[in-house]
């Protein structure tokens, strides 16, 4: 965490115990911070007079679902691509989402 230069390290440290500590003990969807144990940083100061904190805590490894997904679609719309390339000549109109659109037709009436 950097601070702005001019911001006292007595300011930075009431800081990151309170506020920061608070948010890490709070939100703990990611972070396994005990409420109870102090607060782990280490406070830098810069050549040019402003203050860096580095905090060290536990962090819950999470899988990057929304990468997963990217991909996932990316590699549909391959797929899709090289179908409509490789036969675009001889395609029906609505061959590759035609059967799409019926499905969803399809439901909409049996609701």
């Amino acid at each position: 965490m950097i601070f702005k230069n001019g911001t006292s390290q007595p300011d930075a440290v009431s800081f990151l115990q309170s506020d920061i500590k608070h948010f890490l003990t709070f939100y703990n969807e990611f972070v396994d911070e005990p409420p109870t144990t102090p607060l782990n940083y280490q406070i830098d100061v810069d050549p040019n007079g402003s203050l860096g904190a580095r905090i060290s805590t536990f962090g819950i490894a999470r899988h990057p679902a929304q990468l997963y997904e990217s991909i996932s679609c990316v590699i549909l719309f391959l797929i899709l691509f090289m179908m409509w390339y490789k036969h675009k000549e001889n395609l029906p109109t609505g061959r590759i989402f035609g059967g799409v659109h019926d499905r969803i037709v399809e439901f909409a009436i049996l609701l």
